[in-house]
């Protein structure tokens, strides 16, 4: 009967399956950025430097903020004519309307 009374009794539950530890992070006190980046624009100007000009990782240049402006709007992308004279460089820009697809 005490065999009986024991077969009777669930078996003890397995152990669920723990989950494990993330690993801690390291504390640093040690910032890190983005290095900056250098965009070069022609010829330089009369700087005689060939640096060109350095970004900073959140800063954009106005064609950039001006194809996300229209990207956001969802407008047509803005179309760029570049052109020199006289030793001078000039770009326009024409913003197509959306409506004359």
């Amino acid at each position: 009967a005490l065999a009986k009374a024991k077969a009777a009794e669930p078996a003890p539950a397995p152990e669920q399956a723990k989950p494990k530890p993330r690993p801690r992070l390291k504390q640093t006190n040690v910032v890190s950025a983005a290095p900056d980046r250098a965009v070069s624009l022609g010829s330089g100007g009369g700087g005689g430097e060939g640096g060109g000009i350095v970004l900073k990782q959140w800063q954009r240049l106005p064609k950039q903020l001006l194809q996300e402006h229209c990207q956001r709007n969802k407008a047509p992308k803005p179309e760029y004519y570049s052109s020199q004279r006289g030793g001078e460089h000039f770009c326009r820009v024409r913003l197509p309307d959306g409506k004359d697809k």
